[in-house]
């Protein structure tokens, strides 16, 4: 029964290292940053400037080093091949006293001595992602294929598209709450995998459906995923005007997605990504003037060059 236990400690490990990794990044863009305004700068602010670069630069070596370590944890996991080797290892990682792993390598460890905990475990984790619908195929992927458990996305995101696209399936609600069953599960590919299928999902739902109300209740809740795969969708709905109808004491009548641009705008704007800014520039000259209006009043307040983080608006603590 070891086998679990390799798979569960290499998937605590590597979100470890991948939670190390995004520290790293935050560090990258910080010297990005810092590099585009130190050609501004002279004297004291100038060395200043260098000075901080060079002490991020100082601590990415060591927090690529820690997560080259998470990793080779990770991966001479495999060859613990008795439970008491493994119980050892466990016990080992432990050691290095990172608080917030304590709690999982415990459960580990309680498993290894109570085998029963572990085909409960599975057989609960069958029951729930049953391979006989298609999103239970689609889960089945992300579990065992190697590609989908890469740290390059890619994969992922094809598989996403693909299901999406199928025939039927922006109107099955039954596979979208499926999904959305997953969208927070605790392995992080199953997750993302969720997530980005869903994007995909309300995306097509917010273009293509010709009830506008419906279509609106898909970008609202694209405005409410905190996955970052959400801003292109938000762009492409704010770029394209459409037609749709609506009911309206008792008659059917034509109406735009006006509302749907705006909120979708809106949503951008706080996730200030580089590619946010530069899709809402473009819409400076959009043919509807509330757009235009919004745009101009985003531009305004918020000049400079996004970087993911909405600044604090004056007068705020």
């Amino acid at each position: 029964m070891l086998g679990p236990i390799v798979t569960q400690l290499q998937r605590i490990l590597e979100r470890k290292a991948s939670k190390v990794q995004r520290a790293f990044l935050e560090m990258s863009q910080e010297l990005e940053t810092l590099s585009k305004n130190t050609i501004n700068l002279t004297g004291e602010e100038h060395q200043a400037t260098i000075a901080r670069q060079n002490t991020i630069r100082d601590q990415q070596q060591g927090i690529a080093e820690e997560i080259n370590r998470w990793r080779e944890y990770g991966r001479l996991a495999i060859q613990q091949g008795t439970e008491e080797r493994m119980r050892s290892y466990i016990q080992e990682i432990q050691e290095k006293g990172d608080d917030e792993l304590i709690k999982e390598l415990e459960d580990l460890i309680f498993q290894l001595d109570h085998p029963e905990e572990i085909l409960k475990r599975l057989e609960e984790a069958n029951q729930r992602r049953d391979s006989g619908t298609p999103v239970g195929r689609l889960i089945e992927r992300a579990s065992t294929v190697y590609d989908m458990r890469s740290e390059n996305n890619s994969a992922r995101k094809e598989a996403a598209f693909e299901f999406a696209n199928r025939q039927g399936v922006i109107q099955d609600e039954d596979i979208l709450a499926e999904l959305e069953s997953y969208i927070d599960d605790e392995d992080p590919y199953i997750q993302e995998t969720a997530q980005l299928t869903v994007i995909q999902i309300y995306r097509l739902k917010a273009l293509q459906l010709a009830d506008i109300r419906e279509s609106h209740k898909a970008v609202k809740r694209l405005t409410e995923i905190s996955n970052p795969a959400v801003v292109p969708a938000l762009v492409e709905i704010m770029e394209k005007p459409r037609k749709g109808y609506l009911e309206r004491d008792g008659a059917v009548v034509e109406v735009d997605n006006v509302r749907s641009r705006q909120i979708a705008l809106l949503r951008l704007v706080e996730w200030h990504t580089a590619e946010a800014q530069r899709a809402i520039y473009m819409r400076r000259f959009d043919q509807n003037k509330d757009i235009v209006s919004f745009v101009e009043k985003a531009l305004e307040m918020f000049p400079e060059e996004w970087d993911g983080t909405l600044p604090k608006s004056e007068g705020s603590d």
